[in-house]
């Protein structure tokens, strides 16, 4: 394994909805001059404009319904109460009582605005809900309220349909990729597996435990890159991901073990089984952290005393690793400009397949570019060499 990994540019940018910085603002400041409605409708404005596209906040409104994957999410302003919910479960009476008991325990911890309930409508239904007097809608508050509800009704869906036999509400708003889109996903998700597994085993014949967790985690991430990974699928990767990263009663070895496990479960399901979660699915709020040229910085900047003391010593292997990790857990965490996306999925595919000392160098150098500011200069110089009609920016999304 004389070679880097693997990596393998999504077809797809994410399509998250981008938070309209120029909002928040307007919003905090209406919010101080008790112009409550105004700054609501900034707020959801700042969250995702196309949730207020025709339709206007005011008092007495009909409730606005905007979709999130398998929830609808509504609100309305009423009598100076301003109203959010979100259906998103049918409840089956053959696990009623389990199923409403989970619900209590969620209710209590982590839910902490917006609680689960629960009505007879429909033969039982399960949806968030929350209210408030119209003077409480600070824009802090409202995104919190927005975003719990968005994530809970993601992760929630499919664990309850799962353990107790509950059913989607409505079907999930989303949109299937062409064939030959599918047929390349497939392609690349096995790619990924079986290229994990063998860098796998190899490390372990060097009994280089922590390179197999890089191995792993690197490789997990890289697939929820994948904006059009969702459902079970996602949720599953999602909480190894945690698991690899966080979880305080597991060590290293147990870590590996579980995850390499997991890494040959989903090497073995059928095409079929995996293609069942491929798809874009329509978002109220992104659920990642809006990102600025600061907190990119900041978050890099952290990685950068170690990766510089690998390279120092001309430990290329874990330079690698740390340098692949840290562009990786970005994307994750933010909700990346898109041009920020580009410049990094373009390193990450120049830097694989080559050897390590030269993998490092080419990540190296879109890091430094980050740390230094240059990555700004560098993408307006881009643009302004192209051709309006096939410039840099258009061609993200073509």
């Amino acid at each position: 394994m004389e070679i880097t990994p693997i990596y393998q540019k999504p077809i797809l940018y994410s399509n998250f909805p981008v938070t309209t910085i120029d909002f928040w603002e307007d919003a905090v400041y209406a919010f101080d001059e008790k112009e409550y409605v105004e700054s609501l409708t900034a707020t959801f404005n700042y969250i995702n404009r196309d949730i207020l596209e025709g339709v206007t906040i005011y008092e007495g409104m009909d409730a606005i319904t905007y979709p999130h994957g398998s929830a609808d999410v509504k609100f309305k302003l009423q009598n100076g109460i301003f109203y959010i919910q979100s259906t998103f479960l049918k409840v089956p009476q053959k696990y009623k009582v389990p199923l409403l008991r989970k619900v209590a325990e969620l209710n209590f911890t982590p839910l902490t605005l917006a609680q689960i309930v629960y009505s007879e409508e429909d033969g039982g239904i399960l949806g968030f809900a929350y209210e408030m007097p119209i003077e409480l809608v600070q824009p802090n508050k409202v995104f919190e309220l927005v975003k719990e509800i968005c994530i809970f009704a993601d992760e929630f869906d499919d664990e309850f349909i799962q353990k107790y036999g509950a059913s989607f509400y409505h079907k999930p708003f989303i949109s299937p990729l062409s064939d030959d889109e599918q047929n390349t996903v497939w392609e690349q998700f096995a790619a990924y597996l079986d290229d994990a597994l063998s860098y796998i085993e190899y490390f372990e014949e060097k009994r280089w435990q922590g390179y197999i967790w890089d191995t792993i985690v690197n490789t997990l991430l890289e697939l929820v890159d994948h904006a059009y990974i969702n459902g079970v699928l996602r949720t599953s990767i999602e909480d190894k991901i945690w698991f690899l990263r966080n979880d305080p009663n597991s060590d290293l070895e147990r870590k590996v073990i579980v995850g390499k496990d997991f890494l040959q479960k989903l090497q073995k399901m059928p095409k079929e089984v995996v293609m069942k979660d491929v798809f874009l699915s329509k978002k109220f709020i992104s659920t990642k952290l809006r990102t600025t040229t600061k907190s990119t910085f900041d978050f890099l900047d952290s990685q950068k005393a170690k990766i510089n003391t690998d390279i120092e010593s001309n430990n290329f292997i874990n330079a690698y690793f740390g340098l692949k990790y840290a562009f990786l857990m970005l994307m994750y965490t933010y909700n990346l400009e898109a041009q920020y996306w580009q410049v990094i999925t373009d390193s990450l595919v120049r830097s694989s397949r080559t050897s390590w000392q030269n993998g490092t160098k080419i990540l190296k150098e879109t890091f430094d570019k980050f740390i230094s500011g240059d990555i700004d200069a560098e993408l307006i110089a881009e643009f302004k060499r192209k051709p309006k009609k096939k410039g840099f920016f258009a061609k993200l999304f073509n």
